[in-house]
């Protein structure tokens, strides 16, 4: 049939069918996929010029959740997000294209400061007017939300009535929220369906023998996909709403307490290999690896995934300017095993 014997109501009826099926294709190539990640503050000594080319979402990492905030931290200062706006330019320049940026409160032994704001309403309120005016301050997409305490029941719940606060008020500003979370870690529904993502730290997972959990190791893809299922299959949150961690650094298998970087592993190697994931003992992801996870993501309609972190990758003027894992999580490039080039 030929759009010439429809008629007008026919041919009205046949375009908005066809722009259907062009918005089902645009939506289920997932346009928007985010590649993110996160920088801490001892890593500023990259090129984050050239990193944010492959990155869609930079989180900055981290303050401590005091009510004070950068005026006293030990960690990000100013200085941190005068280099960040000087990439978001650079990368507008290059691409046309913004970075978004978050800034996250708490993790890795900076969530000491989360129980005071527990329960104190007047103290919450000051803490994210605090946010609300870093955020105007230095044009920032969002707050990512990072409480990494040994929890007891109150503690959670405290946590949880905390984040249904934060959400409230940073929404109403215009301020995205995320939370970080433990493949182990609960999020009921009701505070799912407020935060705008989760992100997911699937690298750390306990290996167990018989009911016992018997020590932290590299997460393997079907681990990953049970850690996504277990969120997903609790409703909290929809799968769309799921960053997926990938991490730029390895684990010994005997020792898992021993821990290389992802550069550093490369270094000791002398090579670039795209498939080996084993080193003297250290287990990680190759750049293959990060590519399976990458479409399990895609395939699955994650929001995305982020790279835990992005100083631990490998960057090299040979391969990847911006880090050889990070490249492979943005476009997917093939690598051979060759050797390292020296940096210019």
């Amino acid at each position: 049939m030929t759009t010439t014997g429809l008629g007008s109501a026919g041919l009205i009826i046949f375009t908005f069918v066809a722009f259907l099926l062009l918005l089902s294709f645009v939506q289920s190539n997932n346009t928007d996929f985010v590649v993110a990640g996160y920088l801490p503050d001892y890593r500023f000594y990259i090129d984050l010029n050239q990193t944010v080319l492959d990155l869609t979402d930079l989180l900055l990492f981290s303050v401590d959740a005091k009510p004070s905030l950068l005026s006293d931290n030990c960690c990000l200062h100013a200085d941190h997000f005068k280099i960040v706006q000087q990439a978001r330019a650079f990368k507008q320049k290059e691409q046309s294209r913004d970075l978004r940026v978050w800034l996250t409160i708490g993790g890795a032994g900076r969530s000491s400061g989360f129980p005071a704001l527990f329960g104190d309403t007047e103290r919450q309120k000051t803490f994210l007017q605090k946010l609300i005016d870093l955020v105007k301050a230095y044009d920032l997409y969002g707050i990512d939300f990072d409480c990494e305490l040994p929890f007891s029941k109150q503690e959670y719940y405290d946590y949880m009535l905390f984040l249904r606060a934060a959400c409230d008020k940073l929404h109403d500003a215009g301020v995205h929220v995320s939370v970080a979370l433990h493949p182990q870690q609960a999020l009921p529904k009701a505070i799912a369906t407020l935060v705008d993502r989760v992100h997911l730290m699937a690298y750390d997972m306990l290996r167990r023998q018989g009911a016992q959990p018997e020590a932290l190791h590299h997460a393997e893809l079907d681990q990953v996909r049970k850690a996504v299922h277990l969120l997903v299959d609790n409703d909290a949150p929809g799968a769309r709403k799921i960053v997926l961690g990938i991490p730029a650094y390895g684990r010994h298998e005997s020792n898992p307490e021993r821990v290389k970087t992802f550069a550093e592993i490369v270094d000791e190697m002398d090579a670039v290999s795209d498939t080996r994931n084993s080193w003297r003992g250290f287990r990680f992801d190759a750049p293959k690896d990060v590519r399976t996870k990458v479409a399990y993501a895609r395939d699955a309609r994650l929001a995305g995934v982020f790279l835990w972190e992005l100083g631990q990758d490998k960057a090299t003027v040979e391969h990847a300017r911006s880090g050889i894992l990070l490249r492979a999580a943005g476009s997917g490039k093939l690598y051979t095993d060759t050797a390292i080039e020296p940096e210019l």
